[in-house]
């Protein structure tokens, strides 16, 4: 098997081909959880096909994960949830209705943006949401009309179909979606990247640059116990900042868990506009190692040097 071709960031993917890390079974099934734009049926597939070709081993003890004795019927009790679940999701129930992408109300639903089934409330969201075209996904939330229960969701891609879901029925038996593997990445402090292949940002300092992430890699390697002060101090590194683009707009904002996934090199045939001001920050952040609170001056001269040469701020 191709150990890199379900690593959801192709430069991720290149670099540990480059440097030859290679997954063991349990590797590969968190990262196949972790690939958020396969759909969830290309998932299980996945799930298989691993568990096929690769030895069963145990699931280790981390903070928030209990030991499994077997990843393989761990995994596929995780299957049959999660088919279970989506199944169920499907059924209308009694008083219930289907609501697109967020619009739901405790107290009352426009009978416009109500549905009788996914089917149709995935189609009523194409149809009537004006900026369909900028989002990737649509969510489909599941209500009792009179409030009585929680909401349940599924998440759609733009073909309809389901790349996520929560809400209601229980705790899954073996959800991987946040057990920590060591991922190598090329990213550095200053490199121009991006997230959902559209908005750039300028890495400040990565997680995996902390000692907080290199204290849980030594504790993975060795078969040492994560603790719950080790996991805390590494999510509290891990909430560093980045600089971001968006609705031109400059700031800095909290990284949230697992994005390291989806990281891959911003590419662009020319830089133009606030584009050309990240480039630029890249590059001063890698020569004279500023922080966000001496780029205030140098953000205000380049923006007026911006606004002669593009009039677009």
């Amino acid at each position: 098997m191709n150990h890199y071709k379900y690593l959801l960031s192709p430069d991720i993917a290149k670099h540990c081909r480059k440097v030859g890390r290679r997954f063991t079974t349990l590797e590969l099934a968190v990262i196949v959880a972790h690939n958020e734009e396969m759909p969830r049926k290309d998932r299980h597939n996945a799930w298989r096909e691993i568990l096929a070709e690769y030895p069963d081993m145990p699931i280790p003890k981390q903070y928030g994960f209990g030991n499994h004795g077997s990843l393989r019927d761990s995994l596929l009790a995780q299957i049959e949830w999660e088919e279970r679940w989506l199944e169920d999701f499907y059924v209308p129930g009694d008083n219930t209705v289907y609501l697109p992408s967020g619009i739901h109300d405790d107290t009352a639903y426009p009978i416009d943006k109500c549905f009788s089934s996914v089917e149709k409330a995935f189609e009523g969201a194409i149809d009537k949401f004006h900026r369909i075209s900028f989002y990737e996904s649509v969510t489909i939330c599941k209500d009792k009309i009179d409030g009585s229960e929680e909401r349940s969701w599924v998440k759609l891609n733009l073909k309809g179909e389901v790349i996520h879901f929560g809400g209601l029925y229980g705790e899954s038996p073996c959800n991987l979606y946040g057990y920590f593997i060591d991922l190598p990445v090329p990213f550095k402090r200053g490199d121009l990247v991006t997230i959902n292949g559209k908005t750039p940002i300028v890495l400040d300092f990565p997680i995996w640059e902390s000692a907080a992430y290199e204290r849980l890699v030594s504790l993975i390697t060795s078969n040492e116990e994560i603790t719950e002060s080790d996991w805390n101090t590494y999510e509290y590194h891990q909430n560093g900042s980045y600089y971001e683009v968006f609705e031109n707009a400059l700031h800095c904002q909290t990284c949230y868990p697992n994005y390291i996934w989806r990281l891959r090199y911003f590419k662009a045939a020319e830089l133009t506009g606030l584009e050309k001001f990240l480039g630029f920050l890249s590059e001063y952040i890698k020569k004279d190692e500023c922080r966000l609170d001496s780029l205030v001056n140098t953000f205000l001269r380049y923006k007026i040097e911006s606004d002669c040469e593009n009039r677009i701020w």
